[in-house]
């Protein structure tokens, strides 16, 4: 180690007590003029006043969209039941039934699996 750069004789003061040798260690001031940037002289700027500060959507955005959803959900579920509801009883046995008799084929063997890969 050359040398360990610090923004202040407390933190050199921190760096010796803690071993480090006083010759490496280089006090490098911060680069701010504190006359200038003096924050006692300015009142605090009232942010929600003047803007909002967003990181990605707002809170208002994300609840109104769930509430959309929710909305289109409970439409969904209402038309479904209106559709069900407009069949009789015998004719959505015979869907069930009719559903039921349909199956996958699916391939048993590994082999059959990677066959067209092969």
């Amino acid at each position: 180690m050359n040398e360990i750069w610090v923004p202040s004789e407390w933190q050199k003061q921190s760096f010796i007590a803690s071993g480090v040798p006083a010759d490496k260690i280089v006090v490098v001031p911060e680069g701010i003029n504190t006359t200038l940037y003096d924050p006692a002289a300015y009142a605090p700027l009232d942010l929600q006043a003047v803007a909002q500060l967003v990181f990605g959507r707002t809170w208002n955005d994300k609840v109104q969209e769930k509430q959309k959803r929710q909305l289109q959900q409970e439409e969904d579920h209402q038309q479904q039941q209106q559709q069900h509801a407009g069949v009789d009883e015998p004719q959505q046995q015979q869907q069930r039934r009719q559903g039921s008799k349909e199956e996958v084929q699916r391939p048993s063997r590994v082999e059959d699996q990677i066959g067209d890969i092969i």
